[in-house]
């Protein structure tokens, strides 16, 4: 029986194969009728062996697409060529100096270079007449800081030892730290002073967090934060010698807490506990600050975890160091360090530690040994506050200063949330906080404009504020405000905080237009001048940073929303960041942004979802293909400030780009904040979701070319909501209504046991011994080969629109076709319309006709065939690749996968579900699953169905399906009575809040 099927077989591939030729549809002069020549065995085609894919090593790459990738790369390299990253920007004596970061992608590294500008005089005119060059800044120089006179700069280097052969190692016990003290307005080197490794570990120049290093009032002495030093040990088996001492540990040396410390994660590797320690610049002298809390002394275990101590500052009479602590097991509040990158959440405490007496030893020469200080105690500043940081101090004025601090009484969980600003008088003399004068400046906000502030920006009221760190000279001249910037909306917004009345006022400007004002644009506060100038920069997605000015009377109206007037310092040039260089003085970013704010009707909490979008200047009526980039955290948030690779996407790569600011994102009120708590992957999810939809209906992207990206929760956030999909499949000849169920049940098991619709190809078999309806199938494949459309192809057209009428226009038909199936989608896909098509994919195995995205645009096209699959001698096309290896004529290039035969046998290797075609099928249903199917349903799988199935011997399809339904119809339910119970406690506890309307903000002109 089976050799008379095979003859059958053949004698209905030999009729296809008569048609063919007289249709002309075969033209190869060469086409043989061996099912397997030798010739073919040594073919550079792609072979599938496994799991592995090997390449065509002789399919080279075209001029012009060598050329198209030159071209990429030299578009790409202007656009992060221009971007303009500030670490510190100062002014002294009429002189701003900036130091900028730029990256260079050939050696993966960060260049910094220094700039001084002059600022401009009160006529208008410049003190210098034209900008002197950047200087680039040595690697080994890790911190410059200017004393507040700015007649003294310190500069931290980190200098590598020569060996002792003569060489140099790049080890760090070969590595030393010097502060070099520069007088003269900078322009002498007055001391050299190597840090003692005995004392400290290295350094922290991280200021945007933990480190800090500040001068006294008097410009003698610096303070800042080190390593402590965990004590000496060995183990049991090392040999005493000369260099142990009596305070060597024996057998702690993976001992956590005295051979081991535990650090902070991500980007502080090697930061466990940090300590504060004096530096006397003039005789050289160092001694740490032990007047602190969990001051650590040298050899001495730490088991509790201790406190990491960091942002010093002096006090303005200069007795005393104010600074931030935070809780690192000692205190109770952070057993664990759990990172500290991005968490701005962790425990943490502002105190103050009296160091006239270190101040005074230090300052005495002829001390060689610094003593500890007796009777000296530290203050806890905030006892009252979970979180308190970033301590700075005003000028000093009738005996008093203010120090300003940022806090949050309650703390939060999130991982960024709403601080509140907090002031409280020092006394000069007695060098400590009066308490009675503590002030609540401005307070946490849970919903924006619930302080009854009228102003908007980007349609948002006041939502609170959104700052991690203040900067060190944030008080204005006089006393009366602090300057900041802080996260509103999708902006970064600088703003004017009254300590009289704690009113919080934006400052309206606009540097690109000098007399005019943006709301849409991201600015920056950097620093005050002597005479009271602010130094501003401002970006926007379409435009790298740019530096400039408010005059110094520019406070004198704060409140009435008034445009102040602006002068631009610098516009930064380009600097090359790869060997792509395109040498182009003007760099043009060539695209516009939207800012928008929509209001989904899902969720508890109902604030403002933030949107940012991107288009090219160009774009007119077209309708481009959209990316969404929800952001990562998932507390932060995508500002309006310019961002290269996606200016690149957008100019140079003509696509929409959207940015969205989903419930959860900082700079929207607290409570918008924390309602992400809980509901991550299902309410931020549905934010996105909303967004695209909402720019869909406005008509400015195209509906059927929409992608996602992003990284660390914007990736999970992207992967949660893949797009709605159908999965399909039409059979080759001669198979009977009961053969489609084997099938249908295997593509469903290998795609995740989703469900599958098939298209029945009927037969003119009756059972399967009827021999000569096998034959007539034959003849019917036949004159479909020749292009004829009969019902099957009408049924199938059918099959494939109600499949794609029930994914909608975002979804996807994922089709699959065998043998003669092939051929009937082939003629189908004639009938489809390109837009339809572009919302299927095919999957083809031993396809009778090979279909390429070259003919119909459809979203994918894979042919898949054994290399000695009968079927061959009937798809000239496919002959053609195997032999030539790709190398088709004018362009043409299929899309095919040859495969290893697992068995053998021709005939067993054309079978949908004999092995050579299972693997592959099992390959793409691990496709289908990372893209299309939806992380709840992975889990459920995994966690519950998966394990049940395989304990029991007898689990058919239908009992698995149900009780992977059953699961997650119960999860489903259990987050419907959750919602359920939390808004009927809202109600009860009339906690709901003004709604807000959608807005959309035009781009300023």
């Amino acid at each position: 029986m089976d050799f008379i099927g095979r003859v059958l077989l053949l004698i209905a591939c030999l009729i296809q194969l008569i048609h063919l030729v007289q249709s002309s549809l075969v033209s190869h002069p060469s086409l043989s009728v061996n099912f397997f020549p030798a010739r073919w065995q040594h073919s550079t085609a792609t072979v599938f062996t496994g799991a592995s894919r090997r390449r065509s090593p002789t399919r080279l790459r075209t001029m012009s697409s060598q050329t198209q990738d030159l071209d990429d790369a030299s578009a790409y390299h202007d656009f992060v060529s221009a971007a303009v990253d500030f670490n510190s920007v100062y002014s002294r004596n009429g002189i701003v100096t900036a130091i900028r970061s730029v990256r260079d992608i050939d050696t993966n590294t960060r260049r910094q270079f220094i700039y001084n500008i002059p600022l401009p005089s009160k006529d208008g005119s410049s003190q210098s007449p034209r900008l002197a060059p950047p200087t680039e800044i040595p690697t080994k120089i890790k911190a410059r800081i200017p004393s507040p006179s700015g007649s003294k700069i310190a500069i931290l280097a980190e200098e590598i030892i020569s060996s002792s052969s003569g060489g140099t190692t790049n080890n760090a016990s070969n590595k030393r730290c010097v502060f070099e003290i520069w007088t003269n307005d900078g322009h002498r080197l007055a001391n050299r002073i190597i840090l003692p490794t005995d004392k400290h570990g290295a350094v922290c120049t991280d200021f945007a967090w933990f480190g800090g290093i500040s001068w006294s009032p008097d410009e003698t002495a610096l303070v800042y934060a080190a390593e402590v030093n965990k004590p000496t040990t060995r183990t049991f088996f090392d040999t005493p010698s000369s260099k142990m001492d009596e305070n060597t540990i024996i057998g702690s040396q993976h001992v956590l807490g005295v051979g081991k410390g535990e650090v902070w994660g991500e980007k502080y590797e090697t930061t466990a506990l940090l300590g504060l320690f004096c530096l006397h610049v003039e005789t050289g002298k160092i001694g740490a600050i032990e007047n602190v809390p969990g001051f650590i002394a040298k050899d001495t275990p730490c088991m509790e975890g201790g406190y990491v101590l960091g942002q010093p500052i002096f006090s303005p009479c200069g007795t005393s160091v104010v600074y931030t602590g935070w809780d690192a097991g000692a205190g109770g509040d952070m057993p664990r360090r759990l990172g500290a990158i991005y968490c701005f959440h962790r425990p943490c405490k502002i105190y103050s530690s009296n160091v006239t007496e270190l101040l005074s030893q230090l300052a005495n020469p002829t001390e060689s040994d610094v003593t500890p200080t007796s009777g000296a105690a530290y203050a806890c500043l905030t006892p009252d506050d979970r979180i308190a940081r970033s301590p700075k101090f005003s000028k000093p004025a009738d005996g008093l200063s203010r120090l300003a601090y940022l806090c949050n009484t309650q703390g939060f969980d999130t991982h960024g949330g709403c601080m509140a600003l907090h002031v409280v008088d020092w006394d000069m003399t007695k060098g400590s906080v009066i308490d009675e004068s503590r002030n609540v400046v401005v307070d946490v906000v849970q919903y924006p404009g619930e302080r009854g502030d009228e102003i908007k920006v980007a349609g948002i009221n006041f939502p609170g504020l959104f700052i991690n760190q203040l900067r060190d000279n944030c008080f204005s001249p006089d006393g009366n405000y602090i300057l900041t910037t802080t996260e509103w909306g999708s902006v970064n917004k600088i703003v004017a905080i009254s300590l009289g009345d704690g009113s919080v006022s934006p400052i309206h400007f606009d540097l690109s237009a000098n007399d005019g004002a943006s709301d849409s644009a991201s600015q920056q506060f950097l620093c005050f001048t002597d005479d009271g100038t602010a130094i501003v920069t401002q970006s926007e997605p379409n435009r790298p940073t740019i530096l400039g000015c408010l005059p110094s009377d520019f406070l004198a109206e704060v409140g009435v929303s008034k445009v102040v007037p602006s002068q631009l310092l610098a516009d930064m040039s380009a600097i090359s960041s790869t060997s792509f260089s395109s040498l182009k003085s003007d760099i043009t970013m060539g695209c516009r942004y939207q800012l928008m704010n929509i209001h989904p009707e899902h969720g508890d909490v109902k604030a403002p979802v933030g949107l940012v979008l991107m288009l090219p200047n160009d774009a007119d009526e077209e309708k481009l293909p959209l990316i969404v980039v929800p952001h990562g955290g998932p507390h932060s948030c995508m500002s309006t400030a310019f961002v290269p690779s996606y200016a690149f996407l957008c100019k140079h790569g003509r696509y929409a780009i959207l940015h969205v600011n989903f419930r959860g994102s900082t700079g929207f009120g607290q409570a918008a904040l924390e309602s992400l708590a809980g509901n991550a992957g299902s309410w931020d999810v549905l934010d996105v979701v909303a967004a695209t939809q909402h720019v869909i209906d406005a008509g400015i992207v195209d509906s059927n070319r929409i992608g996602i990206c992003g990284g660390s929760h914007e990736a999970s956030t992207s992967k949660l909501f893949p797009p709605k999909t159908k999965l399909t499949w039409v059979n080759g000849i001669a198979h009977l209504p009961e053969h489609m169920f084997d099938p249908t049940y295997v593509i469903s098991m290998a795609f995740g046991n989703v469900k599958v619709d098939y298209c029945h190809n009927p037969s003119s078999m009756t059972s399967e011994s009827d021999y000569l309806g096998f034959v007539k199938d034959g003849i019917q494949a036949s004159t479909h080969q020749m292009g004829r459309i009969t019902p099957e192809v009408d049924s199938l057209v059918e099959h494939l629109r109600a499949g794609l009428a029930e994914v909608g226009k975002s979804g996807r038909v994922i089709h699959i076709a065998h043998s003669q199936g092939s051929v009937i989608t082939w003629l189908a896909a004639k009938r489809l319309t390109p837009d339809e098509c572009r919302r299927i994919e095919i999957i083809s195995f031993g396809g009778a006709a090979t279909i390429s995205t070259s003919e119909f645009p459809f979203a994918r096209c894979i042919n898949y065939y054994a290399v000695n699959d009968p079927i061959l001698n009937v798809v000239p096309s496919a002959v053609k690749a195997l032999k030539s290896g790709f190398s088709f004529g004018g362009g043409f290039e299929q899309e095919i996968i040859f495969l290893a035969s697992r068995t053998g046998d021709p005939v067993k290797d054309h079978g949908l579900l004999n092995p050579t075609y299972l693997e592959a099928l099992l390959w793409e249903g691990q496709r289908y699953q990372s893209l299309y199917l939806s992380s709840l349903l992975r889990s459920v799988d995994g966690a519950f169905v998966a394990p049940l199935a395989s304990s029991l011997r007898w689990f058919p399809n239908f009992a698995y399906e149900v009780t992977r339904r059953i699961v997650v119809t119960t999860i489903i339910l259990l987050m419907i009575l959750r919602d359920l119970v939390k808004t009927i406690l809202k109600d009860l506890l009339n906690l709901d809040k003004e709604a807000y309307e959608p807005v959309r903000i035009k781009q300023s002109p």
